[in-house]
């Protein structure tokens, strides 16, 4: 789905879920409206998170089948129809190379696909919800057609450069593995964050650089300060040392040469 009109109309319906493929600390600073936040760490573990959702939708159809087979009282019937699976799924990311990849996996392994058997029961199941008229023109051999899957094309970058600020579904900023740290509309290069030289993480300027017990420049903040082994902490203290010695232009390192080109 081409960023603008078309993927905003899938963020404002409430049947569509919207799953936001990137890591928790990416999600943190910006995302977009009434998308879900698998709070990953790496998305090597978004296959196991998009496998439990797709069980946890499953138990919950069993559930409502088994519900709806065993009373007929209205409440029940209401409960049964309103609980349905969605009727579309959307995945973004940042540049649009792992939501496009998720979007693949989640063919591949048919994630909300539904099987002849399974449209079947769940006719049955869900007879109460429709109308005689409707029941009367739906056939024995009627499938419900499976749930289409969308990613959004070029990522949020490709949003952001495209859809002004007033039109945005999007809150906040888009992390980026740069220098820029973030980005906003019109990827604009954030004033808000910069990123710990240690795990490279997006820190805010406002409060994680400043109040944050857990930060000291250049060696460690909230995100790594509790993961980070003692050798590496050593060894970022020492890149720290050197980076304040560069910043005062004075030598820090002696080198013969140096005697050699002065005398020549």
């Amino acid at each position: 789905v081409k960023p603008g009109p078309e993927w905003d109309a899938l963020l404002e319906d409430p049947d569509v879920l919207v799953i936001d493929t990137r890591n928790n600390y990416e999600v943190d600073i910006g995302t977009f409206q009434n998308a879900i936040n698998p709070n990953t760490t790496n998305f090597r573990e978004f296959p196991m998170w998009l496998e439990k959702q797709q069980q946890n939708e499953q138990d919950e159809e069993h559930k409502q089948s088994a519900l709806s087979n065993a009373t007929a009282t209205a409440s029940i019937r209401t409960s049964t129809c309103e609980k349905r699976r969605p009727k579309a799924v959307a995945m973004f990311c940042t540049g649009g190379i792992r939501c496009e990849k998720a979007t693949s996996y989640a063919l591949s392994q048919q994630f909300w696909k539904q099987s002849k058997e399974k449209g079947l029961e769940e006719n049955e199941g869900k007879a109460s919800c429709h109308s005689h008229e409707e029941d009367h023109q739906q056939s024995s051999s009627s499938v419900s057609p499976s749930v289409p899957i969308y990613h959004l094309e070029g990522g949020i970058l490709a949003y952001l450069d495209s859809v002004p600020p007033n039109k945005s579904k999007f809150n906040g900023e888009c992390y980026v593995f740069d220098q820029r740290v973030a980005v906003t509309h019109g990827l604009k290069p954030t004033s808000q964050y910069d990123m710990c030289f240690a795990c490279r993480k997006p820190l805010s300027k406002q409060n994680d650089m400043t109040t944050h017990p857990d930060f000291v420049e250049g060696i460690c903040c909230k995100h790594c300060k509790h993961e980070m082994t003692p050798k590496q902490k050593q060894r970022f203290q020492e890149r720290q040392k050197q980076i304040r010695l560069m910043s005062k232009s004075k030598p820090h390192i002696y080198d013969p040469k140096e005697n050699i080109v002065a005398q020549t």
